[in-house]
């Protein structure tokens, strides 16, 4: 993160950076989409080019799912948000032949996310899930299972019947 004080404060903006095999920096792309950017992560794909998800922001109750494609001199391909829901963070990624499948955070925490777009970022399905509907819910890791679908790796945190937070956290692993 970049905070950038000639914005308005606590303005972050993405940064990404590329460096040869030794550490030494080839190219940096400073870039701004918002109040806020997150970034999740960034992905070498299999044309060279890089993925690079997380989140976006203009408001302070509002967060949109962030994805973008840079060539392997840093320029943007394309950019995609995903401001359906009041908040949306992508936090991990396969690449598939044709697709692109990522799992992240969506309603602040409460509810886990899948999505599956084409290469440009398309939205082809997306699924949510819930561990608890009465507690926050998180999936963070992604991987793919031998029968073509996708396992999901996250935790809920726990809470009494009334509500009341317990301070704890249960384990969460999804087959879908």
């Amino acid at each position: 993160w970049v905070q950038n004080n000639s914005r308005i404060p606590l303005a972050l903006d993405y940064f990404l950076i590329k460096t040869d095999a030794n550490g030494k920096e080839s190219w940096r792309k400073i870039w701004h989409k918002g109040n806020y950017q997150d970034a999740g992560a960034s992905k070498l794909l299999s044309k060279g080019n890089y993925l690079y998800f997380g989140q976006s922001s203009d408001q302070i109750d509002s967060t949109a799912g962030y994805m973008a494609e840079f060539n392997p001199q840093g320029k943007i391909v394309w950019e995609k948000e995903y401001n359906q829901y009041k908040y949306l963070n992508l936090v991990e990624l396969i690449e598939l032949p044709h697709a692109f499948v990522l799992t992240g955070v969506k309603d602040f925490g409460n509810t886990g996310y899948l999505v599956k777009t084409d290469k440009q970022g398309n939205v082809i399905w997306e699924r949510q899930y819930k561990y608890n509907p009465h507690n926050s819910n998180y999936t963070f890791g992604l991987d793919t299972t031998s029968d073509g679908g996708f396992i999901m790796a996250g935790f809920s945190n726990d809470s009494f019947p009334d509500g009341t937070d317990r301070q704890d956290q249960d384990a969460w692993l999804l087959k879908v």
